[in-house]
């Protein structure tokens, strides 16, 4: 099964699962980006990865962290959605990125720091 948490949905369908390509890796980079954010493994350590695979195959995304502002929850959406077709372009993912970074303060260190990462 691999690292679940972080698998497109496209790839963990039991009738045709795919192969990995540039849309399930965009899907795995938000998976990423709540990662970084919440500094806990996306929907957490408490939830069993049976629990995700059962989620993610019915089209249920994880609940929005409070770490997260609507913009920011906004790309990550737009990183996972549940059709390939339908998530953001990495070239547009870029600079949503780059307009983040651009307009954000510099933030203090954050003490807790995810161990997988």
């Amino acid at each position: 099964v691999g690292a679940i948490r972080w698998k497109a949905p496209e790839l963990i369908r039991k009738d045709k699962p795919l192969q990995p390509n540039v849309q399930s890796d965009i899907y795995a980079f938000g998976m990423c980006v709540v990662e970084a954010i919440t500094g806990d493994i996306p929907w957490g350590p408490k939830m069993p990865d049976s629990a995700v695979k059962f989620h993610v195959t019915r089209k249920k995304f994880l609940p929005r962290p409070t770490e997260f502002d609507d913009a920011h929850w906004n790309l990550v959406e737009r990183l996972c959605a549940f059709e390939p077709s339908e998530r953001i372009k990495l070239s547009e993912a870029i600079e949503v990125l780059r307009s983040f970074a651009a307009t954000e303060k510099t933030l203090p260190r954050r003490e807790h720091v995810s161990a997988f990462i």
